[in-house]
């Protein structure tokens, strides 16, 4: 008996679709943002209503209609997981920059320019600090400073690890693997080891 089973990529992951493929159903993995949905009016939300377009959608898909909607590729538990190293630095180069304008701003609000929260001694520094009116900074607002210092550091050493790691692994790559393509790709000029990881991983 053949069995067909679809569902949108979201929380669910990829694991799924291995399982069930492993079980012998065959499943597809639809783009959510893909599916054509009616622009005249704004359509209730409902797990009835999602599961009859769902099942509209897979069957004009198996019947030859393919830009119906557009069908995930699922890669293998190894490749999904070599992703992890590039996305997590990506969030961990976005929770930094968020860490570090927030200790910006703050200071800023109180007059206090140019500050470098990543630079050694920055938080010894706060006690000379003044504020745009010649005053030290409140006690409160320096507490909140040195616990978001605290939570900025923590990140940055872990984005530095993080990136010392693929540094090594490229580095020590062994023909034909992963790790070579991406040497491959920072031999050319303009490419380095971040953006050839995000290119090996996330588009070849």
């Amino acid at each position: 008996m053949r069995i067909v089973s679809c569902y949108e990529a979201g929380y669910d992951g990829h694991w799924l679709h291995r399982w069930l493929t492993d079980q012998g159903v065959i499943n597809y993995e639809i783009d959510p943002a893909s599916i054509q949905v009616s622009r005249r009016a704004r359509r209730p939300k409902t797990d009835h209503i999602d599961l009859e377009q769902l099942m509209r959608t897979l069957l004009s898909y198996l019947r030859g209609e393919p830009r119906v909607c557009s069908m995930v590729r699922v890669p293998s538990s190894e490749d999904e997981d070599r992703r992890r190293a590039s996305r997590e630095r990506k969030r961990l180069t976005k929770e930094r920059s968020s860490h570090t304008n927030r200790i910006t701003g703050l200071l800023h609000a109180q007059g206090v320019r140019d500050a470098m929260p990543l630079k050694r001694g920055f938080i010894a520094s706060l006690d000379t600090v003044r504020t745009g009116d010649g005053r030290p900074l409140p006690a409160r607002l320096k507490e909140e400073i040195v616990r978001e210092h605290e939570r900025l550091c923590l990140v940055h050493k872990q984005l530095t690890e993080l990136e010392a790691k693929s540094k090594a692994e490229v580095r020590d790559a062994a023909r034909g693997s992963i790790e070579a393509k991406i040497k491959q790709l920072t031999d050319l000029k303009g490419i380095g080891v971040v953006s050839a990881q995000t290119l090996v991983h996330e588009v070849f």
